[in-house]
């Protein structure tokens, strides 16, 4: 299908290759789009070239030309390789009628899948993956590797077990004296081994994670809330060692009082639990919600999802650290209930 120089042929499309609900309501009908342009031309661009015939050429005003900026504005944009371009760079590319199909989060799953846009021939592919899909089912495409936050702010909608979805932590720098400046040096001298001061945790389902909490989490953690006895132990030789074993007793507990009150201080934000907004996502679907409104809530289950998850990791541990048995190896998530 060529996108852009076929684009004003809307008689032919029926309706959009989506089911779900919530994305029949969006207001992106394109044939809607095309029987309206005339009517928007007639109102509103017609006045502004009387009123304003300086400022715009009548040859760029016509109901054809406001379509395509109609379109240019509605549609979808992707990172694509180009055809005769380098391999290596996305660029940016405005894809027309891309809302035809979902999204889901995964390759994996789609579809369907996009081959390289030719600049040359403008056209760009959009094809049946590797295996044709069954009559009646559903046609998607994953858009890319996105977070709810990302698909409410590029997409206007949000999907349910995400698993791209993150909850991100950021720890304020050391102090400036000698200990605390250790501390910062190594670090950075640790960024490629995963220390630093931004992290994130995620959810215990999402297929192939074997934490909930990375080990680059903890290990920061324990090399941060340090003494300075624990710390005089500590050099860039032997800092990887953090990654997988505590560095003291003491110093464990104190990385596990920490992350719980994280974990419980970001919970308590929030005016209404996991459990109420899941059994008010089950109640509002067809119910008057609005779509922002559900696709937020939606959101906000992925984050208290993440958040709970991430308080029982460290409930598991602090199980293990009060029997005796301590969890040596920071990659090493307990186990957890689901």
């Amino acid at each position: 299908m060529d996108l852009f120089q076929h684009w004003l042929d809307f008689h032919n499309v029926r309706r959009a290759l989506i089911v779900k609900p919530y994305a029949q309501d969006d207001g992106y009908c394109l044939v809607a789009s095309k029987a309206l342009t005339p009517v928007l031309h007639t109102r509103i661009v017609l006045p502004l070239l009387q009123t304003f015939p300086t400022l715009l050429n009548p040859s760029s005003a016509t109901p054809a030309a406001l379509l395509w900026a109609y379109t240019a504005i509605e549609s979808r944009a992707f990172k694509l390789n180009l055809i005769g371009a380098d391999p290596l760079v996305l660029n940016t590319t405005l894809v027309p009628l891309a809302d035809l199909a979902n999204h889901v989060p995964s390759a994996r799953d789609a579809t369907l899948r996009i081959e390289r846009f030719d600049p040359h021939t403008r056209m760009l592919r959009i094809v049946c993956a590797e295996t044709a899909p069954a009559a009646g089912r559903e046609l998607h495409l994953c858009y890319n590797d996105l977070a709810n936050w990302q698909l409410l702010l590029y997409y206007g909608f949000t999907i349910l077990q995400n698993p791209f979805d993150r909850v991100n932590l950021s720890f304020g720098p050391p102090d400036d004296d000698d200990g605390e400046v250790k501390k910062l040096m190594l670090l950075a001298l640790g960024e490629e081994l995963g220390f630093g001061l931004e992290h994130s945790v995620q959810a215990s389902w999402v297929e192939g994670a074997d934490q909930v909490v990375g080990a680059g989490l903890v290990g920061s953690l324990r090399l941060l809330l340090m003494d300075e006895e624990d710390l005089s132990r500590y050099s860039v030789e032997n800092l990887e060692t953090l990654l997988r074993e505590s560095a003291s007793e003491r110093n464990e507990q104190a990385v596990l009082e920490t992350l719980r009150g994280l974990f419980e201080g970001m919970r308590e934000q929030y005016p209404t639990t996991l459990g109420e907004d899941q059994e008010r996502v089950e109640a509002v679907v067809g119910e008057g919600l609005s779509r922002g409104e559900y696709y937020t809530l939606l959101y906000l289950v992925g984050q208290k999802e993440i958040i709970d998850n991430a308080l029982e990791w460290v409930e598991a541990r602090e199980e293990c650290q009060v029997s005796g048995n301590t969890l040596d190896g920071g990659s090493q998530s307990p186990s957890v209930p689901r």
